[in-house]
């Protein structure tokens, strides 16, 4: 693994060319640029296309983080310390790239419980191809894992906001997944949401900074 500290997408795969080693994976710094630009607000829209993770050819090749030993030294540089969960949930979710942790925002910063969450939501439900919704906006960004028919239960609806009124967000989103009930994994919004027979459901996040992270997944039928 490699660990060049470029924020730009193209020279950072210029990087990758040059080295020519296709094991070799390297820490995707241009998209940890974009949780830093989350920190006091930023079009939600850019996750779509930010990032190593998502530029064609080098989709896997990215290790994707949220802070490390580097951008989070002691009594130095504080890190990401404003919607830190929603970049952890964008990595934990995503169909490409290799997520990682940092250990001490486990051990020391006293995420663990929620982390856990996110942990869980990628062992149990983020499967199948990965798939960009077309209602992004300045504040809210979604994504859909479809899930795999093997694998009962699975797969999921993504939504992450910059907002901070509190209010909560609804969106029309296909699922991919018609006739199913799904339920909020991280229990910020409550309730209940049943696609239709496409697999659309009005699916919903709240706009905080605290809360502004909801997984929506299938309800396991018994």
């Amino acid at each position: 693994m490699g660990e060049a500290w470029i924020e730009d997408i193209n020279t950072l795969a210029k990087f990758l060319d040059t080295v020519n080693n296709d094991d070799l994976k390297v820490f995707d710094f241009p998209l940890r640029s974009s949780f830093v630009d989350m920190i006091n607000g930023t079009d939600m829209r850019t996750l779509q296309y930010t990032g190593l993770v998502n530029k064609e050819g080098y989709k896997n090749r990215a290790v994707t983080f949220v802070d490390n030993h580097d951008t989070n030294r002691d009594g130095k540089d504080p890190g990401i310390y404003r919607r830190k969960y929603q970049a952890y949930a964008y990595i934990l979710t995503r169909e490409h790239g290799i997520p990682v942790v940092y250990w001490k925002d486990y051990y020391i910063y006293n995420m663990i419980n929620e982390l856990d969450k996110l942990l869980e939501v990628r062992k149990y439900f983020a499967y199948g191809p990965g798939y960009e919704v077309d209602n992004n906006d300045e504040d809210v960004y979604s994504y859909v894992r479809e899930g795999l028919e093997e694998v009962e239960g699975d797969g999921l609806v993504l939504m992450i906001s910059d907002g901070e009124a509190g209010e909560i967000i609804s969106k029309r989103i296909n699922s991919r997944q018609p006739n199913t009930t799904f339920y909020d994994y991280t229990g910020h919004v409550q309730g209940k949401i049943i696609t239709d027979e496409r697999g659309y459901g009005d699916f919903k996040v709240r706009k905080s900074e605290n809360e502004g992270w909801s997984v929506w997944v299938p309800v396991i039928k018994k």
